[in-house]
């Protein structure tokens, strides 16, 4: 199936079988971000996470996935989904949550800013794509240490980063040039 996610409508539209539908998340805060994983889509929002299952069905069901809601890391603006759900901050704080609890709290050494987006790293690892940067930062989400950066050889910023296959990251130009980056080199 196909998913995609109107943030400002709160709305997913799912292709199954050949057939567009439309579901309306039923909540009244902002959506910051998004993750899918095993079938079920992880929401972020400004006051907690939300995780809406059985997505190939006509009623898609929404819950809150955290225990409580006070245990959102402060400031949460990236959501990435590996089994366990991890939560970045703009001032850097890394939360792991684990089955609707918070787990841990690093800090990393990066304060993100302008698009970025935290997706999927080889051997374990968290990739923050900073588009105006052109860099990807490796983190060890356990300890929070910055394992690498990979500068990408552009002199456009990105304006859309995502996951590629094989733990490569996607990165679309405003130019419309699309660069995927794996390991040291980008393509």
């Amino acid at each position: 199936s196909v998913l995609a996610l109107n943030l400002s409508t709160r709305t997913i539209t799912r292709i199954l079988g050949g057939h567009p539908r439309a579901y309306v998340i039923p909540i009244a805060e902002k959506i910051l971000d998004a993750a899918e994983f095993s079938g079920s889509l992880y929401v972020l929002t400004e006051t907690t996470i939300l995780k809406i299952s059985d997505l190939d069905t006509e009623k898609p069901v929404t819950k809150r996935w955290l225990q409580t809601d006070d245990q959102l890391a402060p400031g949460a603006q990236r959501l990435w989904v590996d089994g366990s759900v991890y939560a970045l901050s703009g001032d850097g704080s890394l939360a792991t949550y684990y089955k609707g609890k918070r787990a841990a709290t690093v800090q990393i050494p990066i304060s993100p800013s302008g698009t970025w987006r935290l997706l999927p790293g080889s051997d374990g690892l968290l990739a923050i794509a900073v588009g105006d940067a052109r860099r990807i930062y490796l983190i060890d989400p356990t300890t929070g240490d910055l394992i690498r950066t990979l500068k990408v050889d552009s002199q456009i910023p990105f304006t859309h980063v995502a996951p590629g296959s094989d733990g490569s990251v996607l990165l679309l130009t405003s130019e419309g040039k699309l660069w995927q980056v794996s390991g040291g080199a980008s393509r």
